[in-house]
């Protein structure tokens, strides 16, 4: 195998794994909703605990539920992950539906500067809800070692589920890449 092929099997491979992969996470599915939950500029201190409602039916299923934010790193270290983690739980009447610890972070890249960057992590995906009300509560936990500035919650319906066996060939063809470039070594 030629070096430009070997190449493009890797490029390709990783294209398509790391693609797959922050598509069906974060932009498949249709928007449900967008609820704010918090900014610093109206609030003044940290985030407090706070919900939000929000009617379900089968046919949306899977939902997901992104926690969303805007950061501000404490210090302006070079390089220093900084964040709040938050407990994220979901409720259908008194029964919890799900509950997982999130982390919104970031990291700084100038050590004398403090932007405010935008950040999301996955807190729940609910597979087959049932009809209803659902009540999202998310609480701060611990101490944080960044400044949230703003909170919300990004709701998606119809979310498609990742392929492990897309991904899977995407690794796989970056492999037989990488081999291919070895291959070229020992034969050179």
């Amino acid at each position: 195998m030629n070096r430009l092929g070997a190449v493009i099997l890797i490029v390709c491979g990783l294209a398509v794994a790391l693609g797959h992969l922050v598509y069906q996470t974060w932009f498949s599915g249709a928007p449900l909703t967008t609820a704010a939950l918090y900014d610093r500029a109206i609030a003044g201190g940290p985030p407090a605990s706070s919900s939000y409602s929000v009617d379900l039916r089968p046919d949306m299923n899977p939902v997901q539920v992104m926690l969303t934010g805007s950061l501000r790193a404490n210090r302006g270290e070079r390089g220093v992950s900084a964040g709040q983690t938050f407990q994220v739980t979901v409720r259908r009447g008194t029964t919890v539906v799900s509950t997982q610890s999130v982390r919104l972070a970031i990291t700084s890249d100038q050590p004398d500067q403090r932007p405010i960057e935008q950040t999301s992590n996955r807190a729940a995906l609910l597979p087959t809800p049932d009809e209803g009300r659902y009540v999202i509560t998310v609480a701060p936990e611990g101490p944080a070692s960044a400044d949230v500035m703003t909170l919300g919650l990004d709701i998606r319906r119809n979310v498609a589920p990742v392929s492990w066996a897309v991904i899977a060939g995407g690794l796989f063809l970056s492999l037989m890449g990488v081999l291919g470039l070895r291959s070229r070594r020992q034969v050179a």
